[in-house]
């Protein structure tokens, strides 16, 4: 996907040039979060409180757990944390401790913050490539 990405200099918002690479950083980070917060706002407001209780969940499988590590693959990002998808070929030894890891985190009803992060990299969707509406936002 990088070859792809071309880096963004400019864009017009409300009639006005922006080429200043931090209040173009800005503008996306705007852009993005306001459209994040109506979603949750959305969705929050419209699922009803069991659903966000994992009271009820079981956990995860090991069966569940190794069907996700078959589906990693070498060609996708391997995120913030740089580990590249050596778990697929560990997964033998790794799925105990995932699946006691998951298992803690639904028991705990929290997900780490740290999981909550991520590079968002605009990619132009359509368009003009000077409106920022013709941008969304690709975690990395």
């Amino acid at each position: 996907m990088g070859k792809h990405l071309k880096s963004i200099s400019k864009l017009v918002v409300n009639d006005n040039e922006i080429t200043d690479n931090q209040t173009l950083s800005n503008l996306f980070v705007e852009f993005f979060s306001e459209k994040v917060n109506n979603i949750l706002g959305t969705y929050v407001s419209t699922t009803p409180d069991c659903l966000n209780d994992f009271s009820l969940f079981e956990g995860f499988s090991e069966i569940e757990i190794d069907t996700l590590f078959e589906r990693l693959t070498s060609k996708k990002t391997s995120g913030m944390n740089g580990i590249r998808c050596f778990m697929k070929k560990f997964k033998a030894t790794l799925i105990p401790f995932v699946k006691k890891l998951f298992d803690l985190l639904v028991q705990g009803n929290k997900i780490p913050n740290t999981w909550k992060i991520a590079k968002i990299t605009p990619v132009l969707k359509k368009g003009l490539s000077l409106l920022i509406e013709n941008y969304w936002p690709v975690s990395k």
